[in-house]
């Protein structure tokens, strides 16, 4: 079982590379846009595996408004 710092730190991991992609594309690097990038893949992720990535969900959470 993963610990909450290797989770934490994935999805440090995955907030920081959608960013870059979506930089690298010229698209706007807002939270929410990066966020639902984030959705996409938590998708596709949980139609691979059939369960959600931990990592993923974390960092969705963590973009959302307060």
């Amino acid at each position: 079982m993963q610990t909450y710092d290797m989770v934490f730190e994935e999805a440090c991991r995955l907030v920081g590379q959608c960013y870059l992609e979506l930089a690298q594309r010229g698209s706007a690097t807002e939270k929410e846009v990066v966020a639902t990038e984030l959705r996409n893949l938590q998708l596709r992720y949980r139609e691979l595996t059939g369960s959600p990535n931990r990592a993923v969900e974390m960092a969705i959470i963590q973009l959302q408004p307060c």
